[in-house]
């Protein structure tokens, strides 16, 4: 992908997995912004990370994988961020996020968010829905979401998400061919960079916002960080 990618958008600078915060990611010169894919319960692919909207929609409440399409972009993503600015920026669709990536031609890291049991599930309308051409990479923590894209789009490359590099790691990256390793900055080490660098993959990190700790973890060999500030990095 990228030394520094626009992590959740550009989630520092505008309210998370929207429209506006791939765009404000471009403005500050990310060449590759990562997002998060979820399924409402029409079956609809939506932009959204947490299981509940509270935290996000300060106009709604309940569990994101309830709501439909009709329902979901009635609500105000925007609102509960910053200064006003984006009062009633939407949850987009994947699709349109997708052709917003295209259109500032920017990467596109879709991560496979699931949260009740739907990866399966989720993971193939991800696949449906992603042309051919495109710069992607999609990843999850949910295995059953990675096998089931793995399985209708072979040639997409995949990373596989870990909190902790677990010591069977090998073996599931290679079943899904993957080709990168996505790792929370709290458990890195020079020995975790070592074994996934000597099986010829990319490790990338999250979420690191601080100048100093991204150039020590560049450093020491990691790939690309993850960032809601990524101006700051650069």
């Amino acid at each position: 992908m990228a030394p520094i990618i626009g992590h959740r958008g550009c989630a520092g600078h505008a309210p998370e997995n929207t429209l506006a915060g791939i765009r404000d990611a471009a403005r500050v010169g990310c060449t590759w912004v990562e997002a998060d894919a979820t399924l409402l319960a029409d079956e609809t692919v939506v932009l959204f990370h947490d299981d509940t909207l509270d935290r996000c929609c300060c106009d709604a409440s309940g569990f994101i994988r309830e709501q439909n399409w009709k329902d979901a972009i009635t609500l105000d993503a925007g609102y509960w961020f910053d200064d006003g600015r984006f009062v009633g920026e939407h949850i987009p669709l994947l699709r349109d996020a997708v052709s917003c990536c295209q259109a500032l031609d920017l990467g596109f890291n879709i991560e496979l968010k699931t949260h009740r049991g739907e990866g399966e599930h989720l993971g193939a309308r991800v696949a449906e829905l992603l042309k051919e051409s495109g710069k992607y990479l999609v990843s999850s923590y949910d295995v059953g979401a990675l096998k089931a894209f793995h399985k209708q789009k072979p040639a997409c490359p995949l990373g596989i998400i870990y909190d902790d590099l677990p010591q069977d790691w090998r073996v599931l990256a290679d079943e899904l061919e993957a080709v990168s390793i996505h790792l929370w900055s709290k458990h890195i080490t020079q020995e975790v960079i070592d074994q996934v660098k000597a099986t010829g993959r990319e490790l990338y990190v999250f979420t690191v916002n601080e100048k100093k700790q991204a150039e020590k973890l560049w450093a020491l060999g990691v790939d690309g960080l993850f960032s809601d500030l990524p101006d700051q990095l650069r």
